[in-house]
């Protein structure tokens, strides 16, 4: 470490200059019931100013207790699945603890994707090129697993998400799968899923408003593309909001 001296003249230690900061090695309990009390357990927490959850922009500074290995807090109202994020004391520093914090009553995990089209953010070069939607690609409102989901808003008739940019051979793989929660008036509503652009082979499914459904179904049902190169959620004659998570294809 280099140090200036009153004269202006540098001298440098002979000794690295450490720096601490706290680390997280549980949540605990975790799933954790909703404004219940949450332990997190770690080291040198006692320099943590606040801790930040998901779905609560305002950090929580005020604790049940603290010491330099846990740290009991109160979880604030609106606190939802994900990432636990602490603030330094006296810096800008933030420290995020490893583990994602869940809750009592969360959905159970979807069967993992064999290939990845989004989840979080899109995967393999993927991208959407959709018409008469805006959409919000890093959305937190309402997240089926991750911390992020698409936020879709339909604006116009027959609009779509469309998932392009890629290629990827379907010949190891059997199903096409993605999850959808309905915004309200959503309810009955329904997409038309179309691969390649094949109008003539496409998979018609049902909205559900204020829940996450995941829709999944043979890739025969739509059309069987040697190489899958687009898939498009296509509303049909309606407007209104959903949100798309964990889009991919399975093997057999």
């Amino acid at each position: 470490m280099t140090l200036i001296a009153a004269s202006k003249i540098k001298v440098e230690s002979t000794a690295d200059l450490v720096l601490l900061l706290p680390a997280v090695t549980d949540l605990s309990p975790n799933p954790v019931a909703p404004l219940g009390d949450l332990t997190i357990v770690g080291t040198n927490l006692n320099l943590v100013s606040g801790i930040v959850f998901n779905g609560v922009a305002t950090p929580v500074t005020s604790f049940i207790s603290q010491s330099a290995t846990a740290i009991v807090v109160k979880l604030p109202a609106g606190a939802k699945k994900g990432k636990v994020i602490l603030s330094v004391a006296n810096s800008t520093l933030t420290v995020e603890a490893p583990m994602t914090l869940t809750f009592i009553g969360d959905l159970p995990p979807l069967a993992p994707m064999d290939y990845l089209m989004y989840d979080d953010q899109f995967r393999n070069n993927w991208q959407d090129w959709g018409w008469n939607r805006t959409a919000d690609y890093s959305n937190t409102e309402n997240v089926r697993e991750g911390l992020k989901a698409v936020k879709v808003t339909y604006t116009g008739q027959f609009g779509g998400v469309k998932f392009a940019n890629a290629a990827i051979a379907t010949a190891s793989y059997k199903e096409v799968a993605f999850s959808v929660y309905g915004g309200a008036g959503t309810n009955g509503k329904t997409i038309k899923v179309t691969a390649n652009g094949n109008g003539a082979s496409s998979k018609t499914i049902t909205i559900q408003e204020g829940q996450w459904t995941e829709f999944k179904f043979n890739i025969t049902d739509i059309g069987n593309p040697a190489n899958l190169t687009e898939v498009l959620l296509g509303n049909t004659d309606w407007t209104g909001v959903i949100y798309i998570d964990q889009v991919g294809l399975r093997k057999p």
